[in-house]
């Protein structure tokens, strides 16, 4: 829900018609005005593109079981929809706040794979930790060691 409340909303429903002109930029890696004044903003656009889907990285796998070699398209499929739910919003109420970007799907899939590397390391932690004190974890944590068992 926070992902949606950052990409989506709030967007102004007032601007007049005749300014509409969607702004789209389909140029991988051009981020466009990053002059050494605004360097710090360029940095921060990128850092939050990826920050945005990191959890959902790593936590996908809490929800359903996800093999290694899809994790790849997920990733670009979570940047792609919601850069098409921007592009939608923008043509439904025909307002240019949001920019569609394909920079923006390439960073939001690099935040999902950090995000679920940063999973298998705390899953293989995980499963040797148990294995090292020879535990038997119950509820929450035996639905961890569950979801981080290693895949055969």
């Amino acid at each position: 829900m926070q992902v949606v409340s950052v990409a989506v909303f709030p967007f102004p429903i007032d601007i007049p018609y005749e300014k509409f002109k969607p702004s789209i930029n389909l140029v991988p890696f051009d981020f466009g005005q990053c002059d050494p004044r605004r360097i710090e903003q360029c940095f921060r656009q990128i850092y939050e593109n990826v920050l945005l889907t990191l959890p959902f990285g790593f936590g996908i796998n809490f929800i359903a079981r996800i093999k290694p070699r899809h994790v790849f398209v997920l990733a670009a499929g979570v940047g792609a929809v919601l850069e098409f739910i921007q592009l939608a919003v923008s043509l439904i109420f025909h307002t240019s706040f949001r920019v569609i970007d394909i920079n923006d799907v390439i960073l939001n899939a690099l935040g999902a794979l950090i995000g679920y590397g940063v999973f298998r390391i705390f899953g293989w932690a995980y499963w040797h930790l148990l294995q090292r004190l020879q535990l038997q974890p119950r509820h929450i944590f035996a639905h961890i060691q569950e979801v981080t068992r290693p895949q055969t």
